[in-house]
């Protein structure tokens, strides 16, 4: 009896000396008894396949050139990487060496397949975490995520062949317009009638009429731009001009990008509301102030946040004009600014074509 107690006792032991080894174990013994469990080779050919099927050859590509050359920081910007996977996701590298498959980054600690594949699609879009969304700069320089900011995608390939952009701040009875070159010269800058009346009913000729000629009028560009809107209806008297800036917007589209089923390439962009007051801090209260006092400081070549240049004549006009004409003209200004900096600079420089998602 005394000889069973005793037996039953040393197995006990045993197994509590066993539990507080796994418990206690050092990194070294872990990873030793990984290897004891590694996946069978049918396991690892259907996670192969896995990956193939999710990604192309190029992505895969893409994907190892980011998870081998990222700092610690930017990896942990990308969505569903948090601040401890890109740690390991580094110390792993700079260990066993560079990835040479995505397979291997599933040997990281906190790497599991399916995050892994967010994290790649994540990085693929150009998503960033909530986080880094939420990081405010001082100043003009406000970090935003590139990914998004334009409709249609543009790739870098199209953004190196744009030389000029012609940027419309759109009003329901005129436009008013600045046209810039690649490196924010101002080439020139007009606001031009649309309408003599505002219309009073939709006249579908005489909407197209009026509209064909303000479009006679506009330079010839490689780019033409709009910001979206969005409208805040205080009041149901105020739907009918809403609606009327739109169709105006519609048909000035269509007419831009008349040659758009020739050669499939878009003649026209709209910026995402609100990127050009996030991008020189123009937000007071939730609503948009003006951005007049940068064009007097580019005017006067002190403080200005960015680069561009306006020459003698346009400062004569604009310095001619009503507030409100001045305003319109600084709208349509700075929107082109905003993209060239945010889009068209980023895209050229870029060496990869992969395009920006909206």
């Amino acid at each position: 009896m005394k000889r069973s107690l005793l037996g039953l006792r040393s197995i006990r032991w045993l197994q509590l000396k066993s539990a507080a080894r796994s418990i206690f174990s050092t990194p070294e013994d872990s990873s030793s008894t990984a290897s004891d469990t590694e996946p069978t080779t049918e396991n690892y050919h259907q996670q192969c396949l896995d990956f193939r099927s999710e990604f192309s050859d190029a992505q895969i590509t893409e994907l190892l050139h980011k998870f081998n050359s990222a700092h610690h920081e930017e990896l942990s910007q990308i969505r569903h990487c948090s601040s401890v996977k890109s740690a390991n996701i580094v110390r792993h590298r700079q260990t066993k060496g560079e990835y040479r498959s995505l397979l291997e980054i599933l040997n990281v600690p906190g790497i599991a397949t399916l995050g892994l594949k967010k994290i790649c699609h994540a990085i693929l879009n150009d998503e960033l975490s909530s986080k880094a969304l939420k990081t405010r700069t001082s100043g003009y320089k406000t970090e935003v995520n590139h990914g998004g900011l334009c409709h249609p995608k543009m790739t870098a390939a199209v953004a190196k062949d744009v030389n000029s952009v012609l940027s419309i701040d759109l009003q329901m009875d005129k436009i008013s317009w600045a046209h810039i070159d690649k490196q924010t010269y101002l080439l020139d800058w007009r606001e031009d009638i649309v309408f003599d009346k505002r219309p009073m009913k939709y006249d579908h000729v005489y909407f197209h009429e009026k509209i064909s000629e303000a479009v006679e009028k506009l330079p010839v560009a490689d780019i033409y731009l709009l910001e979206g809107k969005l409208h805040r209806c205080s009041s149901l008297k105020l739907v009918p001009f809403y609606i009327t800036t739109h169709i105006v917007e519609a048909v000035l589209m269509t007419i831009l990008n008349k040659h758009l089923p020739q050669t499939g390439l878009h003649k026209v962009y709209i910026l995402k509301p609100f990127t050009v007051s996030k991008h020189f801090s123009l937000i007071i209260g939730g609503e948009r102030v003006s951005g007049q006092h940068i064009i007097h400081n580019i005017i006067a070549g002190s403080g200005s946040p960015c680069t561009a240049s306006i020459p003698e004549p346009q400062i004569d006009y604009y310095t001619g004009l009503t507030h409100v004409q001045q305003e319109n003209l600084s709208r349509a200004f700075l929107l082109g600014i905003t993209f060239n900096q945010l889009i068209l600079q980023k895209l050229s420089n870029l060496g990869l074509d992969r395009r920006i998602l909206v």
